[in-house]
């Protein structure tokens, strides 16, 4: 009798890390569909997920306190920095520390002696053929959106 109970008890249990196990890879999935705002000189999403190594070092160089490194509840992959504007924006560091600290080129070393003004962040793209304002009517939609 007590085989059989520790069997069972066993048996669940291993279900139940079977589930929570599932449930987090699925997490871990849904961040790589996610856009996420990288620190200042990350270019496209794929380069920069294959030289940063997760280290952390642009998280600490922030002064801001600006950038997070994510975990599997967030939209960025796991262990990467991002950052939510809406909640600490970045800065623009004259002096770029997150950069400067970046171990690898996972984060462009050329906006160091190119200076801040080089970096694109933030540029607002608008498609004139949704655009309200573009056919004459008062909207302040992107305006109220934006961080």
């Amino acid at each position: 009798m007590k085989d059989r109970r520790e069997f069972f008890a066993s048996a669940f249990k291993g279900l139940c890390l079977c589930t929570a196990g599932g449930f987090l890879a699925n997490l871990s999935l849904k961040a790589d569909d996610d856009y996420a705002l990288r620190p200042p000189g990350a270019e496209d999403e794929a380069r920069f997920l294959r030289k940063c190594i997760r280290c952390g070092l642009c998280v600490k160089a922030c002064p801001y306190n600006t950038l997070k490194l994510a975990t599997l509840l967030d939209s960025a992959k796991n262990g990467t920095p991002f950052f939510k504007a809406r909640e600490i924006p970045c800065y623009l560091c004259k002096d770029i520390p997150c950069i400067k600290e970046c171990p690898t080129d996972a984060l462009d070393k050329k906006h160091l002696e190119q200076g801040i003004e080089s970096l694109k962040m933030g540029i607002a793209i608008v498609d004139s053929a949704s655009c309200v304002a573009h056919w004459g009517i008062q909207c302040d939609a992107c305006y109220r959106a934006c961080p």
